[in-house]
């Protein structure tokens, strides 16, 4: 049936795998670091096997070609997304990044594409806000003035603000308490050990912790929803011709929706998710790019000589570094590319799922199956990155005559139908901040954090450990 059901010459193979206990499967076989215990499952199982997440089956993917092909080529089959209990506690099927693959969800995908393609052409709605932040990053820096701190929560703040001035023209003080408590809110839930374990051992839920926990993830995500909803109804009050996200969906060239309380709770669930991709994801990934290059310091001296090269007669260096002479800073496009590849905050993504019957690299996956994106694996193929795929060299994203060159093994958005709506924007925000902080000062690890561990902190999203940092103006 196989064969005709598939239209192969030859009948799918059935996929090889670990063995799991009851219930839980291979859950508790994986370790914190479940990316790299899965890549080296592969030299028993090959890059393509099967296991079992509690009750559920799932397929993990190693090496580009397998995820191309089930993220890409055969994006309309394995585009859903897992549903459990939890994630409707966190997003009432709402959203982009956690409902499924439905008509719903292709409607608001369009919706966002569509409203950061046009902000983005108005400068005074994107770009112009990633300035903002990185001036006033760059005074706040100042007036730390050489001593010790930890920049983890502020740049939150200030990747969140970014976010918040493309969607509703607002944004945070960086010492601000509310925005601070505004993204524990926004954060808590995922970031609670419970989460893994309940998103897959789903009869959890019946225990009295695990209840009192999805109830307080429902709370959390009313909270939050109620917040954006009043930023939207102070967004919609304002006759500011500001280009961002909800002024175009409900003020468009085209008669926009009634701004209802369902159109407006459905905008705060995109905003919601724009936020949670764009807040603490992207800072974390910032903190890495800087740590690592904090670790090296002839990188940071190359790096801070290219910019002075380049950016040293510029009026406003940052907006340079984003615009006109972003082709020109190889090496800094180098570092962030390299930093990207040895710790890609998401490395197995974010689960998907199969919407129908597929295969997968020749193996039968039914519907249903979780599909486990490995990343790390691309990032790390020996072959690849050869002859040191765990070193960071900037230099290998470099060709013969000292240009950038990007990667398309380097995936840390992910690729495919699912690939982050907010790229861009993240990627630009990172360049900006790591642009204004190595130009304007001289950064150093605070003396009893120099050993930081390199491994990070694993979870939902792999977070350097904390660290402080001492910034001195150049």
């Amino acid at each position: 049936n196989n064969v005709y059901r598939f239209k192969e010459d030859v009948p799918p193979k059935s996929l090889p795998g670990p063995w799991g206990f009851p219930f839980v499967g291979s859950a508790f076989h994986l370790g914190l670091h479940k990316d790299k215990t899965l890549y080296e499952w592969t030299e028993l199982y090959g890059p393509v096997y099967a296991l079992n997440l509690g009750t559920r089956p799932a397929v993990a993917l190693h090496g580009y070609s397998a995820i191309h092909e089930a993220l890409v080529d055969k994006a309309s089959s394995c585009s859903g997304r897992i549903c459990a209990p939890i994630i409707d506690a966190m997003v009432n099927q709402q959203g982009l990044f956690f409902v499924d693959h439905d008509e719903h969800w292709k409607k608001w995908r369009e919706i966002a594409h569509s409203g950061l393609s046009n902000s983005w052409k108005i400068v005074s709605a994107t770009q112009s806000g990633i300035l903002t932040e990185s001036e006033r990053l760059k005074n706040y820096l100042s007036e730390a003035d050489g001593k010790p701190i930890n920049i983890e929560e502020t740049l939150q703040i200030t990747m969140a603000n970014a976010v918040f001035q493309t969607c509703l023209s607002r944004r945070f003080d960086l010492d601000d308490t509310e925005a601070a408590n505004f993204l524990v809110d926004l954060y808590a839930t995922n970031r609670d050990p419970k989460f893994g374990k309940i998103l897959f051992l789903t009869f959890l839920r019946f225990l009295p912790s695990y209840k009192s926990y999805l109830i307080e993830g429902d709370t959390r995500r009313k909270k939050v929803r109620k917040v954006l909803r009043g930023f939207i109804e102070e967004r919609l009050e304002d006759d500011d011709q500001s280009r961002d996200l909800v002024s175009l969906f409900f003020k468009g060239k085209t008669s926009g929706p009634t701004p209802s309380l369902e159109n407006k709770t459905l905008v705060a669930g995109l905003i919601q998710d724009m936020l949670f991709a764009g807040s603490i994801t992207t800072s974390s990934q910032l903190l890495w790019v800087i740590l690592f290059v904090l670790k090296n310091p002839a990188c940071m001296h190359k790096m801070q000589n290219e910019l002075d090269a380049v950016l040293g007669d510029c009026e406003n260096p940052t907006k340079s570094a984003i615009s006109d002479k972003y082709d020109e800073l190889n090496y800094t496009r180098a570092v962030v590319q390299e930093a990207m590849r040895l710790r890609c905050i998401a490395p197995t993504s974010m689960f998907h799922k199969a919407t129908e019957d597929t295969t997968i690299a020749g193996y039968f996956v039914a519907k249903d199956t979780v599909i486990m994106p490995n990343l790390y694996s691309v990032h790390h193929d020996p072959i690849t990155w050869a002859p040191d795929p765990e070193s960071f060299r900037p230099e290998r994203h470099l060709d013969s005559d000292g240009s950038f060159v990007n990667s398309d093994h380097v995936i840390p958005f992910s690729v495919g139908w699912r690939r982050c709506v907010g790229e861009k924007i993240a990627r630009t925000e990172i360049f900006a901040h790591l642009v204004t902080i190595f130009k304007h000062f001289e950064v150093a690890l605070h003396p009893d954090d120099v050993g930081v561990d390199m491994e990070g902190v694993p979870g939902p999203i792999l977070r350097p450990v904390s660290y402080r940092t001492q910034f001195t103006s150049r």
